[in-house]
């Protein structure tokens, strides 16, 4: 079996997976066996790849580098060499990686699409001679308006956090927010969850999700509405919360892969994976954006560049910040370990997520970690350049959490295939004014 481009598909093949449109409307069902005008109408609504039987990922490979333009293949070739510079492409999941953006890079070099852009622009001024160094603690004492979470989000927090509070209050709580009860209908509604009927109400939502994943999600979507003012020549935000999206909507589906897990966790634990960036952005911007241009001109990881330059990165931030907040340890454990998996796990314990928000996980992940899943997710949508939070480069795997997760890399062209089809419509939903 194997994900082919749909340039690739031949009259005989037989689907190993559903085909749907990039917003979830189901186009042709697993089992059919193709013709040619089913072929036409994966073309014809803008498919990419689909899933078929008794091709390997081999056979995919060379028949796509057979059947691309010479010239087309060796730019796309250079790209792909450029965006994994620091990865590599030893581990088996990197080279599927790898190959599964090469179609992609092939794709928009083929339609004159901007190809990715590996140096980021000049920040809009240098740092001050005076300006102070940047350490952890300053960061923290600063008083900014991302120290003040809104008073909505801090009375949900308030309210998972209290073991005597009812399911009922805390859905209560959210719907007194209009705007966040109609995005969170809208999400619930979306190609994320796939209903087949249209969801009216929040308490529906509720009944069929579940409070604790509901209030997962309007945290994220609350989240998402505190970053609004920094300026467009520092972080591209829409590209930066399309990143973060990606990152949270591929954790959840790893997550998915581990047994009954509550996922929406590990969504809110890749979407809030680089808040500590955001915060650096907003209070030191010129120094920020002057370590990002030392990481690629360095040929570094960027949590390397910012722990050199400062002795902290943005992860460590981050996780000190969801402290302050008053989030659950888990989700603060896995937020600080993203990029350091293996420093969250020890012999006598394994901080999953499974203790956040009052619930267990109990055995289901192993000795995989939440930060294992972020992680995992954080290389994954960089490598298929699914927006951007800084270098744009794909950080190095951690072979550990990629076995402690014990996923093979074949699950991957149809994982990362949902994901796309899902964050296409939550990027929407998410970043929409509110």
């Amino acid at each position: 079996m194997g994900v082919i481009s749909v340039e690739d598909l031949k009259p005989g093949m037989r689907l190993r997976a559903d085909v749907k449109s990039a917003k979830g409307r189901m186009l042709l069902p697993k089992g059919v066996l193709l013709e040619q005008t089913h072929i036409k109408t994966c073309k014809i609504w803008g498919l990419l790849q689909v899933d078929v039987e008794d091709v390997s990922t081999k056979e995919v490979a060379a028949a796509f580098e057979s059947q691309t333009d010479p010239e087309t293949l060796k730019a796309a070739k250079r790209v792909v060499a450029r965006k994994f510079r620091l990865a590599g492409v030893k581990h088996p999941a990197l080279l599927e990686l790898a190959r599964l953006y090469l179609v992609r890079a092939v794709r928009d070099i083929a339609t004159a699409q901007t190809a990715p852009e590996l140096t980021p622009r000049p920040p809009p001024a240098p740092a001050p001679a005076t300006a102070k160094p940047v350490t952890l603690e300053a960061v923290l004492r600063k008083d900014v308006q991302l120290a003040s979470l809104p008073h909505m989000l801090v009375q949900i927090l308030e309210a998972v956090n209290n073991p005597r509070v009812a399911a009922a209050h805390i859905a209560e709580i959210i719907g007194k927010d209009v705007s966040l009860s109609t995005r969170l209908l809208k999400l619930v509604n979306s190609p994320f969850y796939g209903f087949p009927h249209t969801i009216d109400t929040l308490s529906r939502a509720v009944t069929l999700i579940g409070h604790n994943q509901i209030v997962n999600l309007g945290v994220g979507i609350s989240m998402v509405s505190l970053f609004k003012d920094i300026p467009p020549e520092l972080v591209d935000m829409h590209s930066f919360w399309k990143h973060s999206l990606a990152c949270g909507t591929i954790a959840r589906l790893l997550a998915a892969t581990q047994g009954p897990v509550n996922e929406e966790r590990f969504f809110i634990a890749g979407l809030l994976h680089d808040i500590g960036q955001l915060v650096l952005f907003k209070n030191y911007p010129a120094q920020a954006f002057d370590v990002v241009q030392r990481a690629l001109a360095d040929n570094v990881p960027l949590h390397e560049a910012e722990t050199a330059a400062w002795g902290f990165d943005h992860a460590t931030l981050g996780g000190r910040l969801l402290k302050r907040w008053k989030f659950p340890a888990s989700l603060e454990s896995a937020v600080r370990g993203h990029h350091t998996p293996d420093s969250l796990v020890t012999p006598a314990s394994d901080e999953s997520l499974g203790e956040s928000l009052g619930e267990s996980l109990g055995a289901s992940l192993g000795a995989s970690t939440g930060a294992d899943v972020v992680h995992v997710a954080d290389v994954a949508a960089h490598s298929l350049n699914l927006g951007a939070s800084g270098n744009q480069l794909v950080p190095p795997l951690c072979q550990a959490s990629w076995e402690r997760l014990g996923i093979s890399k074949t699950v991957l062209p149809t994982l990362l295939g949902q994901a796309e089809t899902q964050l296409a419509r939550i990027v929407e939903i998410f970043t929409e004014a509110s």
